[in-house]
């Protein structure tokens, strides 16, 4: 993650909503942890292969910051 400067989103809380766009619906909550390069890892992995949608929420100094993104998890 990153800034509106693109610089590394350091120090952010990070959770995001996982729902898979096709097939049986399905949703699930994932946490994200800090790492030492400035990204960050979820605390499990998705439950099913396929595309998902991440809608992302981190919070850094009182900023908020939200995305979506599609991914593959194969």
């Amino acid at each position: 993650l990153k800034d509106r400067h693109g610089q590394p989103l350091l120090g952010a809380k990070v959770e995001a909503n996982a729902i898979r766009p096709l097939g049986p619906a399905y949703a699930t909550r994932l946490q994200f942890l800090p790492s030492k390069d400035g990204s960050y890892l979820a605390d499990a992995a998705l439950p099913l292969r396929g595309q998902w949608d991440l809608m992302l929420y981190a919070v850094r100094a009182g900023q908020e910051y939200r995305v979506t993104r599609r991914v593959l998890f194969q």
